[in-house]
């Protein structure tokens, strides 16, 4: 991120210019980690809530500014949750037909009977 700040300086943006940063760092990590990245930069220090992908994301402080990247979180797999009678007994059979065409997740909950 650091490197990204400091080329982006090089090539003439202003260090004032924080969206300018941004995105110099959001190219740059999605470059080097091959998957989208969002940026937050500010003049001053802030606090994000964030839903991310994997451990990638970073926050920096350079030259006064503050620069956030995270990757872009990713779509979660579809869940299926079914009670533990019905999916052994074979009565929950019809309400699993079809499910979107792919090898479904089952969390299957309560006493086996």
């Amino acid at each position: 991120m650091e490197e990204a700040y400091i080329a982006a300086k090089a090539e003439g943006a202003s260090a004032c210019n924080v969206q300018k940063m941004a995105t110099a760092v959001q190219a740059q990590a999605e470059k080097k980690f091959g998957t989208t990245f969002e940026s937050v930069a500010a003049h001053g220090d802030f606090v994000a809530k964030i839903n991310f992908a994997g451990d990638l994301n970073c926050k920096i402080e350079i030259d006064g500014k503050f620069i956030m990247a995270y990757a872009t979180p990713l779509d979660e797999q579809e869940v299926n949750i079914v009670d533990a009678s019905s999916f052994f007994s074979g009565s929950a059979d019809q309400d699993l037909e079809g499910v979107n065409g792919t090898k479904p997740t089952y969390i299957v909950y309560g006493p086996i009977k």
